[in-house]
């Protein structure tokens, strides 16, 4: 029946402003930093590992569109999705078939909607359980490095890798350590082997979000600076972590107290990557202060035992996967302290009530 009333498409928040950027501002500044990353794998020729890219994101956007399909809850945009699309298909191999790529995107984004809802916001990140099911089903596709039992109570665990050949050597990578151990590292009376440039630049793994680390280094700033991600979490969790790696990991391996490698830890699985695109994600963070550092601090922890030197594939998805159960059992109780503080406020304003 036509009321005579137009119809309009769209409801619009102005002149009301977000406090912080919504979920789709985010989601674009997320996905412009990933695709620098994208255009430094297009430069190394790394095409096997685009296709695997760009059929996770086809996964993704085909799972948007089903989800919204007949659905009441109908997702506001498709950047989140693409965002997560991305995410997965820098987490796999670039020799996984990309077929099951994009199945494997398709199936985990949409049985998340399913069972949490067609939202960008979750409890349990998609993208973490997308990859550990790729890893169930293909393990033998991801690369795994050998270290010799002894090399893991060595001060350097790093430079073993380094002389050995698993890390892949960039170019100008023996110019560049000369030249700063010459200006920069000779004022501290230390000097930096060759390798730890290719660790921070591109380290050559087959999977793309473990190469550029330099990369993630900067787009962490541009997301802390913008307000996306707080700054609180990846701090902590990065803290705790290199802590507890540098004091008492080689402890496990018959080593000495503090002589652990940190930049082992943090340059070669993906720790920096997770810690700032994973360990975030809308949704699997507490909302108090205190229930962030106690998320942070508790993911440290398990980053430690779960990952430990973080050279496994997916160690960090892993430990972004058990944190995020951690941060429900937090939520969970940030709701109960509300609930109480709701019912104290409300008692006492019954009581002003009463002898008004």
């Amino acid at each position: 029946m036509d009321t005579g009333y137009p119809r309009y498409r769209e409801a619009r928040i102005r002149p009301f402003l977000y406090i912080t950027p919504s979920i789709r501002d985010s989601s674009v500044t997320m996905l412009v930093l990933l695709g620098g990353q994208l255009v430094l794998l297009g430069v190394a020729k790394d095409f096997s590992a685009l296709l695997v890219i760009f059929t996770a994101l086809l996964g993704s956007g085909a799972a948007f569109y089903a989800g919204n399909w007949n659905s009441r809850e109908r997702a506001a945009s498709i950047v989140p999705d693409l965002v997560q699309g991305t995410l997965i298909g820098m987490l796999l191999p670039s020799a996984y078939p990309p077929v099951s790529v994009f199945f494997i995107s398709f199936s985990a984004l949409l049985a998340g909607k399913f069972f949490t809802g067609n939202t960008a916001c979750v409890r349990y990140n998609r993208v973490a359980i997308a990859v550990i099911v790729a890893w169930i089903a293909g393990a033998a596709l991801f690369p795994h490095w050998t270290i010799p039992a002894d090399a893991y109570a060595a001060p350097n665990v790093s430079l073993t890798l380094i002389q050995e050949g698993a890390v892949g050597m960039v170019k100008y990578d023996g110019v560049i350590t000369e030249y700063l151990n010459r200006t920069v590292f000779h004022l501290f009376n230390v000097s930096v082997p060759e390798g730890y440039v290719s660790l921070l630049w591109d380290n050559g793994s087959s999977i793309p979000a473990f190469r550029f680390n330099l990369a993630t280094v900067v787009s962490s700033i541009v997301l802390l600076a913008t307000g996306v991600f707080t700054i609180s979490i990846p701090v902590l969790f990065l803290t705790t972590y290199g802590v507890l790696v540098r004091l008492l990991l080689p402890v496990f391996f018959g080593g000495t107290v503090g002589h652990g490698d940190v930049l082992l830890s943090f340059l070669t699985g993906g720790t920096l990557f997770c810690a700032l695109y994973l360990l975030q994600w809308f949704g699997t963070v507490p909302a108090t202060t205190g229930g962030k550092c106690v998320y942070a601090v508790c993911g440290g922890l398990i980053a430690f035992f779960v990952a430990g030197y973080a050279i496994s594939p997916v160690g960090m998805v892993f430990t972004v996967l058990i944190t995020d159960m951690v941060s429900a059992v937090i939520q969970g109780a940030e709701d109960r302290l509300n609930l109480r503080k709701t019912k104290r406020l409300l008692a006492a304003y019954g009581q002003q009530d009463t002898a008004i």
